[in-house]
């Protein structure tokens, strides 16, 4: 097998702005009154009334005729002006209601643009399994890795953050509908449009396993160790050795599940011994005592000099541990376990157990109180998607040295 070199470039790290969108105000629906003909045909009435009068007098119904006409010709008048003042209201409510939809319209591209784009800098920055291949050069023709290979530093804000499947989440923008109006119509019309936009629709979940400092995998094997894996092989992906290393003890029995693990660098243990046969790996009970043995070491070099250097400017760069553990049952009743367990998360060690059961992280927890999640494989957490899984083969060989 050849010794590939590998630059990491700087990271271009897609982001997405934290807004408000405000919906516009839709306008008020006009009030129509109709003509008031009560106050339009009284005077008609009354001069119709005078007429009557006057030709059952002496003055003959001639007399009424001129009121008779004038009375009319105000009520034609009062139509006309009617009219005129609906046909100027409803032109004056079209042109708000055409500038209502003109920015709804905006808005929503607006909203539609925003999600969008959220919704796949989500997705490239925690990319599937699938995606982990590509970028590893794995099964590609040119069996070059892609600039993307270890590119999260422990400064980033997700290193560490682990996807764990698919999912619903609450976009990072924010809808503002007014005050409902009279128009009821085009209040569910703003009402539906939050509501498209009130969630991201199969994005990842990822688990903040730097800011837990453990985590616990339940489930049958055969659901949570694909699981754990496809958190492995984004830890080998996106995260370089300088910055990270993986340690395993595992359960006799199981080696071909783990072995591939010595091929990666982040195997490597702290003192950069690259042989084969030293890397970070228990696979019986002596290596596994002797392993956590030295974890509990470095646990107490990295405090001792924590304090030491308390007061200098700068701290030296220390890359993160993750021990993975796939023999709970009996690594629990070590006391070295349970100081990692208590102490690693703060000096940048986290433990990750796989559990057949979730009775068993019940029971340690309590008294290691840094043990304070479980994924539950095979029933997973509420909006959670499945997790492709991948033969672990064919991602070792792409971070493989000699």
């Amino acid at each position: 097998m050849t010794r590939q070199d590998f630059n990491r470039p700087p990271r271009i790290r897609p982001d997405w702005p934290a807004e408000q969108i405000d919906l516009p105000t839709p306008p008020a629906l006009l009030r129509r009154d109709g003509i008031p003909w009560v106050q339009v045909l009284l005077p008609l009435a009354g001069a119709l009334i005078f007429a009557v009068s006057a030709g059952l007098g002496s003055g003959g119904w001639l007399i009424g005729l001129p009121m008779s006409a004038i009375a009319m010709l105000g009520v034609g008048a009062a139509i006309y002006q009617a009219r005129r003042e609906t046909m100027r209201d409803n032109a004056e409510y079209a042109a708000r209601r055409a500038l209502f939809e003109d920015q709804l319209a905006a808005q929503r591209g607006r909203l539609r643009r925003l999600h969008e784009h959220e919704r796949a800098a989500r997705l490239h920055l925690a990319p599937d399994p699938n995606e982990l291949l590509h970028i590893a050069a794995v099964g590609t023709i040119a069996r070059r890795p892609e600039p993307r290979l270890w590119e999260r530093r422990i400064s980033d804000d997700d290193f560490l953050a682990l996807r764990a499947g698919c999912g619903n989440l609450p976009p990072s923008y924010t809808v503002r509908i007014p005050a409902p109006g009279s128009d009821a119509a085009a209040d569910r019309q703003l009402q539906q449009l939050a509501a498209e936009h009130a969630l991201l629709h199969q994005v990842p979940i990822c688990i903040p396993l730097a800011d837990l400092g453990s985590l616990g995998v339940a489930g049958t094997r055969s659901a949570a160790l694909p699981l754990l894996q496809a958190m492995i092989w984004q830890m080998a992906c996106l995260h370089g050795p300088a910055d990270l290393r993986i340690a395993v003890a595992h359960q006799t029995g199981v080696a071909a599940d783990w072995e591939w693990l010595r091929w990666l660098p982040h195997a490597i243990p702290l003192n950069n011994d690259s042989a084969h046969a030293a890397r970070m790996i228990g696979d019986t009970p002596a290596t596994v005592n002797r392993l956590l043995a030295q974890l509990v070491d470095e646990l107490a070099r990295r405090s001792e000099r924590r304090v030491r250097d308390a007061g200098s400017i700068a701290l030296p760069h220390e890359p993160w541990l993750v021990v993975l553990i796939d023999e709970p049952a009996t690594v629990a009743a070590i006391p070295s376990f349970a100081e990692l367990l208590r102490r690693g998360a703060e000096l940048q060690i986290a433990v990750i157990v796989l559990a057949l059961i979730t009775t068993w992280c019940r029971k340690v927890a309590p008294p290691c109180s840094k043990l304070r999640r479980a994924t539950h494989a095979g029933r997973a957490p509420a909006h959670h998607g499945p997790v492709i899984a991948l033969p672990p083969t064919r991602l070792h060989r792409s971070n493989a040295i000699n």
